[in-house]
């Protein structure tokens, strides 16, 4: 068992006990959240909101855990991830107190060659000495924008050109994912004017 499994004492045995129509979500914490600190606040989020849930898998690079729950619950689970999206502290983007560049998916099939998104890497020195990352992206006709975070402490390496050029490309393969990283947040709209 993985270590981090050992703290959702609320969690399902497997996802097939719960109901068939499942819906899937990230919930992700801080950098510096350890997995077995993120897994037990998941599992106290969901047993507070009483909702079924079963964790499909936690991944360090998203600091994330994916967890499955009946998709009746889907509005209920909405609101404990927006919970876990205000916690997680990190500036808004802005153009003058950080640095932008240019990002391209890394080689995409004829499929998805001809995609409408636009991909920006934001970086920013943050006053305590940790460094902001973000991946911003938008589609062609500034209808639609999201982003993936990151706050990193001052000693730790920030997401590599290779690695921001990998995430792109699963943004642009991978809808479901990329709705998971689509956000409403004013803020968004700003930075790319």
């Amino acid at each position: 068992m993985e270590d981090w499994r050992r703290h959702t004492s609320h969690a399902a045995a497997r996802a097939e006990d719960l109901e068939p129509d499942r819906y899937r979500l990230w919930l992700r914490g801080d950098w510096n959240t350890s997995a077995a600190e993120l897994a037990y606040k998941v599992d106290q989020a969901f047993a507070q909101a009483r909702i079924p849930y079963f964790p499909i898998e936690y991944h360090g690079w998203h600091t994330g855990l994916q967890v499955v729950i009946p998709a009746r619950f889907a509005e209920a689970a909405t609101a404990v991830h927006q919970r876990f999206e205000e916690e997680r502290p990190r500036p808004a983007p802005s153009v003058g107190r950080g640095w932008t560049s240019s990002i391209e998916p890394q080689r995409l099939s004829k499929q998805h060659s001809n995609h409408p998104w636009i991909f920006r890497r934001y970086s920013e020195n943050l006053p305590d000495g940790r460094r902001y990352e973000a991946l911003l992206f938008r589609d062609e006709h500034h209808k639609h924008f999201g982003k993936r975070e990151w706050v990193v402490p001052a000693a730790t390496n920030v997401p590599d050109a290779p690695t921001l050029r990998k995430l792109a490309w699963r943004i642009v393969t991978d809808s479901e994912f990329r709705n998971e990283l689509l956000s409403d947040d004013p803020e968004l709209k700003d930075f790319w004017r």
